[in-house]
């Protein structure tokens, strides 16, 4: 969200809204048809400062380090996105993202 976005939100709890780490990488995706792994990778390390031990940011991390070639930082995020909620090694089984690094060693998929 941008600096001095002001949001609305009707009927919802008043005060300030603290994102949840989902939202960054909800919005990495939209990189996803033009393959601008740059630009996602911005948004996930900025979810990874502030949000350091979230899988889903681990594990949206490994995905788009996996795409773009980088098998050993894929292989530690997602170990350690698995190693903080176990449920992730499910959504690893049979994601196509993560095809470059399923069966190297380390890898657990």
């Amino acid at each position: 969200m941008e600096a001095g976005t002001t949001v609305l939100a009707i009927g919802g709890v008043p005060g300030a809204h603290a994102p949840s780490p989902w939202e960054w990488t909800f919005e990495a995706e939209r990189y996803r048809t033009n393959g601008d792994h740059v630009a996602a990778f911005e948004l996930l390390a900025d979810a990874g400062r502030r949000f350091p031990d979230d899988a889903g940011v681990l594990y949206a991390t490994a995905c788009w380090e996996a795409m773009a070639g980088d098998t050993d930082a894929a292989i530690a995020h997602l170990s350690a996105a698995i190693g903080l909620e176990p449920k992730v090694s499910g959504w690893a089984d049979g994601d196509a993202d993560l095809d470059s690094i399923r069966g190297l060693p380390g890898s657990p998929v």
